[in-house]
């Protein structure tokens, strides 16, 4: 192979791996704390015009906050 046809072959690889990326939208941001022996999830997913946060609550149970921007309005479950 010359070395214009290895640069090209490199080229089309690295565009076809950077592909995937592009088509990403959003940010999903995972942590794990661990008090006293229980470990505790929390999960927050950003979106261009969404937000959702899954927290732990009391007792265990989750706590969903949601935020549409296009509606103006927070949802919480």
């Amino acid at each position: 192979m010359t070395a214009r046809a290895t640069t090209a072959a490199v080229l089309v690889g690295l565009s076809m791996a950077a592909a995937p990326l592009f088509a990403s939208d959003g940010i999903l941001i995972v942590q794990q704390r661990t008090t006293g022996g229980a470990t505790q999830t929390s999960r927050i997913q950003i979106e261009k015009t969404r937000m959702r946060a899954d927290v732990p609550g009391p007792a265990g149970i989750s706590q969903i906050v949601i935020f549409d921007s296009a509606a103006q309005v927070v949802r919480l479950m």
